[in-house]
This record gives C-alpha cells, sequence and structure tokens, in this order.
C-alpha cells in the first residue's frame, strides 16, 4: 500500500509529459515570408530526439512556393521547436517548361538539367526557332522558369539576283546536299 502511494505521488510530482497538439503553431521565416507552422498531428514529447523516421516534416513550400526542403517540427514538454534550415531556393526542373514566342513561332522550352535558384542555362537560338541564330538565356528565379532571347537574331539567306540566281541557286543546292550527307 505504501509502495502504491509513493508512485502516486511520484507521478503526480513528475506528471507525464505533455505533447504538442495540431492546433499548436509558431511563426517561422522561409526567404522574406514569415507564417505559422505547426505540426499535422500530435507529436508526442521528446518523440522528433528519436530516429529521424520520427521527425515531423513540413514541405517548406507551404510557407512559400519558392522554397524547398522541409521544416523539421519537434516538441518539448507542449512547446515546439521548428528548424527552416532545410528549407533552400526552389530549383528549377527539366519537367519544367515555359512558352517562348521568336518569331512567328511560340515553342516550349524546358531546361536540359537541373538549374539552381539563381543559375542560367544558356541555349541555341535555332533550338526555338530554326531561321534564328545566336544564344538566348535560361533563367531560374526561386523554380520560375524564364527567357532572354535579346541576342536571338535571323540568320542571313543567299541573295539571288537575276543574273547569278542560277549559279549560286545550284551552289547553294550542292553545299545543303553535302551537308546533309556529312551529317549522316
Amino acid at each position: 500500500m505504501l509502495a502504491c502511494v509513493i508512485w502516486w505521488l511520484v507521478l503526480r510530482l513528475v506528471g507525464a509529459p505533455v505533447p504538442c497538439k495540431p492546433t499548436l503553431a509558431e511563426e517561422v521565416q522561409v526567404g522574406d515570408v514569415v507564417a505559422l507552422v505547426g505540426p499535422s498531428r500530435t507529436i508526442l514529447h521528446l518523440e522528433s530526439q528519436e530516429p529521424t523516421r520520427l521527425n515531423r516534416e513540413r514541405d517548406c513550400a507551404i510557407v512559400t512556393f519558392g522554397y524547398e526542403g522541409l521544416i523539421v517540427i519537434s516538441c518539448y514538454e507542449g512547446t515546439l521547436n521548428i528548424s527552416t534550415d532545410g528549407c533552400s531556393p526552389r530549383r528549377c526542373q527539366p519537367s519544367q517548361s515555359i512558352t517562348v514566342r521568336l518569331g512567328e513561332d511560340s515553342v516550349s522550352a524546358s531546361p536540359l538539367n537541373i538549374i539552381a535558384s539563381g543559375g542560367q542555362e544558356v541555349r541555341l537560338c535555332r533550338n526555338l526557332n530554326p531561321i534564328f541564330r545566336n544564344t538566348y538565356i535560361m533563367y531560374c528565379n526561386f523554380g520560375e522558369v524564364t527567357v532572354d532571347t535579346r541576342e536571338c537574331v535571323t540568320q542571313p539567306w543567299p541573295k539571288f539576283t537575276p543574273e547569278v540566281a542560277p549559279a549560286k541557286l545550284y551552289s547553294f543546292a550542292i553545299s545543303f546536299r553535302l551537308s546533309a550527307r556529312m551529317s549522316e
């Protein structure tokens, strides 16, 4: 009986750990955006100090789309501890595309590789429209793809005058045929 009373007193004094309920939220900052973030389900006391698989994580995009990674939420005696260290500016993926108008054509363009936010990829204008030469730049800004085609210019075509037209046309056709055979 005395042992039961002692255990009752110990439990009463120590108390049970306080969990963090989904109704709790803390202000966090991701980039320039501040928002309230909390767990999507109840987190038990010290649960996040166990192996990483038990950490409660939220996507950084719930605060702002321009970031990717994970916000880690842990609980200590009913108090949330939130880390946004895992958030970084969103990269642009090859699966993303943008419609680009160059000359009379509008075409879809996508990065060839992953582009870091703030990075760029230089591409040939003729990939957008075969009558243009030079290069254009594809930029990534917090997961948004944009292009700068100001350097794209139309390619000069051979000029034909009536007196030399057949000769120029013939030499143009020969060089075109040779180019086609060499590329095979």
